[in-house]
This record gives C-alpha cells, structure tokens and sequence, in this order.
C-alpha cells in the first residue's frame, strides 16, 4: 500500500525543484503596486502551484491504481452500460496522472516580467488539469451510484470504513499540498 508519506516524498521534490532552478523568481513583484500587477494571473499561478502538487501527490498512486483497475476489470456487470461506467473511472484516472507536471520556474519567470498578464502555459495547463478533474469527478460520482445499487446492509460497516480512510487521505494530501505551496511561494520570494 502506498502512503501519505511517499506522496509527500514527491510534493517535497516539487518544492526541492523550485529551490534548486528559480529562487526568488517572483521577487521583483514585491517592488510593484497593485496598478502594475494583475490579481487573476496570480490567483492563476496559485493554483497552478496547488494542480501541480496535486499532480505530485497523486503520481504515488500510479501502482494502487493499476491494480484497482485490474480488480474492476475482472468484475462482470449485467448492461453494457454498467460495465462502460468503471471503465469510464479507470480512463478519468488515467488521464489525471498522464498530465504533464506543469513548468513551475518557466511560468514564475514568464509571470515575473510580464505580471499584468497570465502566462499562456499556466493557462494551457489549469485548462487540461480542470477538464481532467471534472471528468474525473463525474466519473466516481457514477461508479459510487453503481456500486451503492449492490451494496448490501452487511457491507455498510466496511464501505463506512473506506469512505473514513478517503477523508482521512484527502486531509493528509490537503494539509502537505497547501504546506508545500506556502513553501514554493517563500522559495519564489512572494512577499506574504
């Protein structure tokens, strides 16, 4: 089973990329006024920070995933369209973790000299990442209807526990990422 902790492993070599190749990239924003700087490009390269550790955290998942999409292939569903539906599941996952990492340095430069507008590459990647999540997100959303129709009295206390330790996960995941990010912004040299 993989962990929290070598997902962390990974967030924690986004930062280690972002110390090692553009320090301080940011840092001449801190000499700007609020005329000279646009608010939605920032706001975008934040979040293009958190996408791409959320890309990191989640790349420590590929081998869990792999398997789970070996389980649910091997289950047989009575319609075609209960079987399309974990297949939809596997490919939304798929494609989250085959999104290129985003250019974290490249963007903080291209921010850097131009702040009045967002970086074509931070918009570019935001756009993939936002489709890929949705799709994601409609996915699992049908794949738990499925699985709620078979979902027997006896199997509550088990699908309870499951659902406890993906809260938990989530919290784990949100907690380094947002930790991470807050250490990217410092290592940018973004003023707090």
């Amino acid at each position: 089973m993989h962990t929290a902790g070598g997902a962390s492993a990974r967030v924690s070599a986004v930062v280690a990329g972002v110390s090692n190749h553009c320090p301080g990239a940011l840092s001449d924003l801190n000499r700007l006024s609020a005329a000279q700087l646009r608010r939605s490009a920032l706001a975008s390269f934040g979040q293009e920070i958190d996408a791409d550790l959320g890309l990191a955290y989640l790349s420590r998942s590929r081998q869990a995933l792999r398997a789970f999409a070996g389980a649910l292939r091997s289950l047989s569903w009575p319609t075609p369209t209960q079987a399309a539906t974990p297949d939809r599941l596997i490919h939304a996952d798929a494609a989250i973790l085959g999104l290129p990492h985003a250019d974290l340095c490249a963007d903080a430069r291209t921010l850097d000299s131009a702040p009045l507008s967002e970086p074509r590459t931070t918009a570019e990647f935001l756009r993939g990442y936002r489709v890929r999540m949705s799709n994601q997100g409609r996915a699992l959303s049908a794949f738990s209807s499925l699985l709620g129709e078979y979902e027997t009295a006896s199997e509550s206390g088990l699908v309870n526990q499951i659902d406890a330790l993906v809260s938990r996960y989530g919290s784990q995941s949100r907690r380094a990422e947002q930790s991470a990010a807050g250490r990217i912004l410092s290592v940018l040299g973004v003023a707090s």
